[in-house]
């Protein structure tokens, strides 16, 4: 069964005259009663009585003209919302973030001009739970998803694009031994407990605070891995150790927490924005074209 002898048929049922269908069709007579009885054979019962000087639907071939017109006409819908779609006309985006990020820095200017360009696009914003965050790109749970440059997946399926740079600050308590030193320095922490997530990619997020530690000449340090970001917090926050986060990502009290300044060069983190090259919602180039520097 193929889309011409289902044409042919619409055809033929409409007019119920073989000449003046092949005339429509712009066909040959014979080939258009090949088409039926092809149809006919693959189907396994005929959909006309033929007479001397007229034709007419059998019962089943009634059917299958109801059948098919339904199936032609959803055809037809389908093809214009996927014209619109591959244009960018339609269709949602699904976009993740960490749950405290301060997206305002870098994606509002984005997003008003992304409105502009597709206005009929709409974007569904959502924060990641706790949980691998590779597998809410691989699921679809999002179509795009900000991340951390060091919680990159070393992986084939995923495609990056850098957004922006933050640079971590050292955060430790209002209610740390240390809260009240005028003063403090990096090595006055070098006893403390350092959390990370659990959730997260650790390896390379270890990488990431080993270069903090080389550069200070500390060579051990005590870390300690929390179930998820708020745990690690809460700790923090009671005065139980110190974490490295940057201020774009994670919104902190001030009354609750302190910071350290570490130098930019050791301290820099970028941004990127992570998406499975195998969903083809056609929103998803669109949108990364935002972030993309063109070439002078």
């Amino acid at each position: 069964m193929n889309s011409k002898q289902i044409e042919c048929f619409l055809c033929v049922a409409d007019c119920l005259n073989i000449s003046n269908s092949a005339k429509k069709l712009y066909a040959s007579q014979s080939a258009v009663s090949r088409q039926i009885s092809l149809l006919e054979e693959e189907l396994g019962f005929p959909l006309f009585v033929r007479g001397h000087n007229y034709l007419r639907l059998t019962p089943s071939g009634a059917a299958m003209f109801q059948a098919f017109q339904e199936m032609s006409h959803m055809f037809q819908n389908k093809r214009q919302t996927a014209a619109l779609l591959n244009e960018g006309n339609e269709g949602t985006l699904k976009i993740g973030f960490y749950c405290n990020m301060q997206v305002e820095t870098f994606f509002t200017s984005i997003v008003q001009k992304f409105h502009q360009e597709y206005p009929n696009i709409v974007l569904d914003y959502g924060c990641a739970p706790s949980g691998p965050l590779d597998s809410f790109i691989r699921s679809n749970y999002f179509d795009v998803i900000f991340l951390h440059d060091f919680d990159k997946i070393d992986n084939s399926e995923f495609l990056y694009e850098k957004v922006c740079c933050s640079h971590q600050k050292l955060v430790y308590g209002a209610k740390h031994p240390l809260s009240e030193s005028p003063n403090p320095k990096f090595t006055d922490f070098k006893d403390d407990l350092f959390w990370c997530v659990k959730d997260r990619n650790s390896i390379a997020h270890t990488r990431n605070q080993e270069k903090i530690f080389a550069y200070y000449g500390i060579e051990n340090w005590h870390q300690t891995e929390a179930p998820n970001i708020d745990t690690a917090l809460l700790n923090v926050r009671l005065g139980k150790g110190c974490i490295f986060l940057d201020p774009l990502t994670h919104y902190l009290n001030n009354e609750c927490y302190r910071t350290l300044e570490l130098p930019e060069d050791i301290s820099a983190v970028e941004i990127v924005l992570a998406w499975d090259k195998a969903n083809l919602n056609p929103a998803i180039p669109l949108f990364v074209n935002q972030f993309v520097c063109p070439i002078d």
